[in-house]
């Protein structure tokens, strides 16, 4: 194991030891104007904005679509049936139909609380969310995969004519056709909430700090394997993580000029030198 590097004394501790886990392919993750950290959503093409812990109340939510950029975080409530809260680029959509069941879409990431049934729908997966529960889907689809951690009860999960249960307290994550589930670590699932980054897959962690400081990520070829642990603040300059991360042998580099992410075995392993 590498020894600890402290980025903000105090605040920041960072592990890396090696792991088997599969390479990263090209991927390029588009950017917003949106600066990180704001609370600012597009709901039905207008814009709304919140301040500090405020959230937002939809009260005509059939036929709606909410909308966080790069660098949002939002708070939705929808009286009588579910507050949401939204992760950066994020979309969520109440199609009009009728039934006993409401449905949502998903692209994105979201914490959701409801008090009726709701059927949430991610395109590779259909989420029956029973009423009174609290549950975190993660659904954006350049990760490739639909990560779901229900808290206090059972959801149930069906995808290309197969179905399961993900249990309270469970994390489960479905990936190529295949349901998986472990013990949820709250801490980690929870980190977007709270202000921290917690990724412990290196491709997930660039992918999630790309969403939050409205960057590019531009990736080409494999990264080292490896795991990642501790916590870093989403309140850190982008240069000091790229930096901790460059001391800890990933090979990454931001580019100003692009404002860009740029992650390849090509290039020396040295600090940015934009000096920024």
């Amino acid at each position: 194991m590498n020894t600890p590097v402290n980025l903000i004394t105090g605040c920041l501790l960072l592990f890396v030891y090696s792991c088997q886990s599969p390479p990263l392919s090209e991927h390029t993750v588009k950017t917003t104007a949106q600066p990180r950290g704001s609370y600012v959503a597009e709901i039905n093409e207008q814009t709304a904005t919140l301040h500090d812990t405020a959230s937002y109340t939809l009260t005509e939510w059939n036929g709606s679509n909410v909308t966080t950029p790069y660098g949002g975080l939002f708070r939705l409530r929808i009286p009588d049936r579910a507050q949401i809260i939204l992760s950066a680029a994020t979309r969520v959509s109440f199609p009009k139909l009728s039934g006993k069941m409401d449905q949502l879409t998903l692209k994105g990431e979201i914490f959701l609380t409801t008090t009726t049934p709701l059927q949430v729908n991610t395109g590779a997966a259909s989420i029956a969310v029973p009423a009174n529960t609290s549950v975190n889907i993660k659904a954006y689809e350049e990760d490739g995969a639909v990560e779901i951690s229900p808290y206090n009860r059972n959801v149930a999960v069906t995808w290309n004519n197969q179905s399961g249960n993900i249990t309270a307290g469970q994390h489960g994550v479905l990936k190529n056709s295949l349901l998986q589930q472990r013990h949820a670590n709250r801490e980690l699932i929870e980190g977007w909430r709270d202000g921290r980054f917690t990724e412990a897959d290196p491709g997930e962690l660039l992918r999630e700090i790309a969403r939050w400081y409205n960057v590019q990520l531009l990736i080409n070829g494999p990264i080292p394997a490896m795991q990642l642990e501790g916590a870093m603040p989403r309140t850190a300059e982008l240069t000091s993580l790229v930096k901790i991360l460059q001391a800890n042998s990933i090979p990454i580099h931001f580019d100003t000029t692009r404002q860009a992410i740029i992650v390849s075995q090509s290039m020396p392993v040295q600090a940015d030198s934009s000096g920024q």
